[in-house]
């Protein structure tokens, strides 16, 4: 539906979203039970998420709330409990237009980067870590203060890594946003962030330019230091010198 001149999704479409992206979250390990929280905007004042502790392996259309921008609950005809988190998703909602979803999830590359204070650079591994972006990580604080944090990135970057808390991701659509949550479950950024600390090991690399073996061997032990792996790209594959440093990076 357009409001204002801005396509949303409706009611329903937003609800049987969230619900399908929560069990596909949920089957991947990307959220546990009642961890994590997912809400989509259908209109300039109106989201839907879901509740506290909601299962999200066994999410329902009873298990959503509509809120408004203040946070307060519309359309139910019983208090439902409010996501701890919802003042960060309202935060990036009210600042970001383009956002219409977020996902608050625990893959578990996040969760270690996160509790190791970690950070990702923008265009420094794959295409796809390359499209998130900037990820940087807020501290441990309360929801307000993580809001206030959040507002600062959420109009420039699609991501952010909270201290041993997981991370929160945010786009124009559920898909889109689910894409960005599965770039921190992927080898690129698993290998960025082992890179990054200096032990890379036994890293598997499934590359059509060369074998796991060799691919390996690169790899290991090395910072992943783009000038390095360009010569060694070039003679490798001369050809295909930049696809093969995709794979690598």
């Amino acid at each position: 539906m357009v409001i204002q001149g801005v396509t949303y999704l409706s009611d329903f479409e937003a609800k049987k979203a969230i619900m399908e992206m929560a069990r596909r979250l949920e089957a991947k390990g990307w959220l546990v039970a009642g961890d994590g929280s997912m809400s989509v905007r259908v209109g300039p004042q109106a989201v839907w998420v879901t509740v506290a502790g909601a299962d999200k392996a066994a999410l329902t259309q009873d298990m959503l709330v509509r809120v408004d921008m203040n946070g307060k609950a519309m359309l139910s005809a019983k208090p439902k409990p409010l996501p701890e988190d919802l003042p960060i998703h309202l935060k990036i909602y009210q600042e970001n237009e383009n956002a219409q979803c977020v996902m608050h999830t625990y893959p578990a590359c996040a969760a270690v980067m996160g509790m190791q204070g970690q950070t990702v650079q923008p265009a420094a591994f794959s295409p796809a870590v390359r499209a998130l972006g900037r990820v940087q990580l807020l501290p441990a604080q309360n929801v307000d203060a993580q809001a206030q944090a959040v507002s600062l990135l959420c109009r420039t970057d699609k991501a952010v890594l909270l201290e041993n808390d997981g991370c929160l991701t945010w786009g124009k659509t559920p898909a889109f946003t689910y894409e960005k949550t599965g770039v921190f479950a992927g080898a690129p950024i698993r290998v960025a962030y082992q890179a990054k600390r200096g032990i890379v090991s036994g890293v598997t690399v499934d590359c059509p330019l060369l074998d796991g073996g060799l691919a390996a061997a690169l790899l290991e032990g090395g910072r992943l230091d783009p000038e390095r792996f360009s010569s060694v790209c070039l003679r490798v594959a001369p050809d295909r010198a930049d696809e093969l440093m995709d794979w690598l990076m």
